[in-house]
């Protein structure tokens, strides 16, 4: 046994001794001597998980062990998505990035999924049922992106994401007392030139604008470990040895962000001019992989149009309430107008999180599994390129820190006055608790403590983007259905733009991927159909072209508002929506079409 820890960890599956390899037969030998030299690893950092039931044959035995092995190979190939899922073991790692380490690390994905296969569905129950349909996908998604999509040939942000948010896992919770998580900090930062290293060695010709918003961030990157690292720890939470060491780290840190900024502008950035599309053929592979979609591409990007459409008629009946006569433009613009100012963004957003919560307690529209509650924060200035707003909830195997953190854009030092409004333009008033109903209650945060509660380990840690923002997407749309807002026009307009948005996502992340759309037919996209304003379209264009999958959000919508019917329909006309909608959380986050398998046995129908 390895010498414990100076803090608690916890336990996902259980922990099944190497011995009962002897009685797995057909495993694989190349398995059992990766269980043999993963075993103590995973006994030593992991506890048993009560509420987990105890596997019942070889069969189960086998499959969990195949859980913990895939969990210690992605927590081996990235130590920051280790840390940031709570499992602690490796928070002094950024991992290894070279060729080499990601070929093996797809190699032993397909051997995994070669042991997979090997077990019988028709000897797991329960939950491990479900599960090895969603591991076996997960896997061959993993090895997808890492042997075709390739990302880190082509994408800085792969490798400056990993030391950007290896940092910051450490210093935003206290999962750990304050000496260890600096140590942690320290022996990053030492990791640094090895793994932008790698990323000299590895890319090629990414796209422009990648590498574009690679500069941003990595400058935002500087800027953070400048300003908020460096009180990252009150005064005295260090001793002298640990405190000169930490600040140390931090301006190596520094040093290796402003060398990999300069490789940025004076190398790559001149032979920026690879694509960013994925093609037809790996978009709809990755799509059915992730969210379990199997719909051909031309009917699908016909359901989107179809949206957009939609979604522009009732905006115009709207928007007739708002502003008559004037059009949906000056409707948009009159409540754009009310905005907070920079400084009071994030009291605003905090203010409004309360009300959210009690409407959904009083309506009894989501059961709350605990009293938690999140912090509202300005977005850290590394993460400010793509993004208005996002969540930060624990990790599903964390069980010491709590803190879950809600974050807002504010506008970037430096921004020009004009730009700087239309950015904050979109926190009006009225969009800005339905933002927080996305990010909050009862979207992210809600599903994200229901998740932390689910008894299994690969239905906590393996999360489809329909599911988890189309849950999100479509609790906007059901508070405002259920009175939220007291049935307010402005309130209901700024609704439908948001969902216009997402719709506008779906269209354009499907034409960029498949269709050969441009960056500057994408932002015009947005803003001819969206109205949103041109800092918006921008931004929300230049994402679209990182994320393969940005119809996500509508997509999910659109099947969970299906599945709710289909779901009253056969449990009759007394279920309550709240009835569905713990239900429906209760499942995990996996592809929607599982949830329906799971929610309606006997359907046959389609997700769509």
């Amino acid at each position: 046994m390895a010498t414990p820890r100076r803090f608690p960890f916890r336990v996902l599956v259980p922990a099944v001794p190497v011995a009962l390899l002897a009685a797995c037969k057909d495993f694989g030998r190349r398995f059992e001597e990766e269980a043999r030299r993963t075993a103590a690893t995973v006994e030593d950092l992991l506890s048993v998980e009560p509420t987990r039931p105890a596997p019942g044959s070889v069969a189960e035995q086998r499959f969990d062990q195949i859980v913990s092995i895939y969990l210690e190979t992605i927590f081996r190939h990235d130590p920051v998505r280790a840390t940031q899922s709570g499992f602690h073991g490796r928070d002094g790692e950024l991992g290894a990035l070279s060729r080499e380490a990601i070929e093996e690390t797809v190699a032993t994905l397909k051997r995994l999924h070669t042991d997979l296969e090997r077990v019988d569905p028709r000897d797991l129950t329960g939950d491990r049922l479900v599960d090895r349909g969603l591991l076996a996908d997960r896997m061959k998604a993993e090895t997808l992106d890492l042997e075709t999509v390739r990302r880190w040939e082509t994408d800085p942000n792969f490798y400056l994401r990993r030391v950007s948010e290896g940092f910051f896992t450490l210093l935003a919770r206290e999962f750990a007392p304050a000496p260890v998580r600096a140590a942690a900090v320290a022996s990053r930062a030492r990791a640094i030139p090895d793994l932008l290293a790698s990323a000299r060695r590895n890319l090629k010709r990414p796209p422009k604008v990648w590498t574009e918003v690679a500069v941003d961030q990595t400058r935002g990157a500087i800027d953070y470990l400048e300003s908020e690292a460096e009180t990252a720890f009150p005064p005295g939470a260090l001793g002298p040895e640990e405190e000169a060491a930490f600040r140390d780290a931090l301006a190596r840190g520094r040093q290796g962000l402003r060398d990999y900024l300069r490789v940025l502008e004076d190398e790559l950035l001149p032979r920026s001019t690879g694509p960013f599309a994925l093609g037809p053929v790996t978009f709809e592979r990755k799509l059915f992989l992730e969210e379990g979609v199997a719909i051909p591409l031309d009917r699908l990007l016909l359901i989107g149009e179809d949206e957009v459409s939609r979604l522009e008629e009732l905006l115009a009946q709207e928007a007739e309430k708002v502003a008559p006569g004037q059009g949906p433009k000056a409707a948009l613009a009159r409540i754009a107008e009310e905005h907070p100012a920079a400084e009071a963004l994030v009291p605003a957003a905090e203010a409004g999180l309360a009300e959210l919560r009690r409407f959904c307690v009083e309506r009894r529209l989501v059961t709350f599994p605990g009293e938690d509650r999140p912090t509202v924060r300005p977005t850290p200035p590394f993460a400010r390129a793509y993004t208005f707003a996002s969540m930060d909830s624990p990790g599903p195997l964390e069980r010491v820190a709590r803190e879950a953190f809600y974050s807002v854009t504010l506008p970037k030092p430096g921004t020009p006055p004009a730009k700087a409004e239309e950015e904050l333009r979109f926190f009006n008033r009225y969009a800005l608790p339905i933002v927080s109903a996305h990010e909050a209650y009862p979207g992210h945060f809600t599903q994200m403590e229901r998740l932390r509660l689910h008894p299994s380990t690969v239905r906590r840690f393996l999360r489809s983007t329909s599911n988890v923002e189309g849950w999100a997407h479509y609790c906007e749309e059901m508070m405002l259905a259920e009175g939220f807002g007291g049935g307010d026009p402005k309130m209901r307009l700024a609704q439908l733009q948001l969902a216009l948005v997402r719709a506008c996502r779906y269209v354009v992340g499907m034409r960029l991927h498949t269709r050969e759309m441009t960056l500057p037919e994408a932002t015009r996209f947005f803003l001819e159909h969206a109205l949103v304003e041109p800092a918006v379209a921008e931004r929300e264009a230049r994402r679209g072209t990182a994320d393969a999958t940005y119809l996500a959000y509508t997509l999910g919508k659109r099947m969970i508002l299906k599945l709710r019917e289909d779901w009253r329909q056969a449990k009759g006309a007394d279920a309550g929506l709240g009835e569905f909608h713990d239900a429906f959380l209760a499942c995990g986050a996996p592809p929607i079409p599982v949830v329906r398998r799971i929610l309606l046995p006997a359907d046959v129908g389609p997700p769509l």
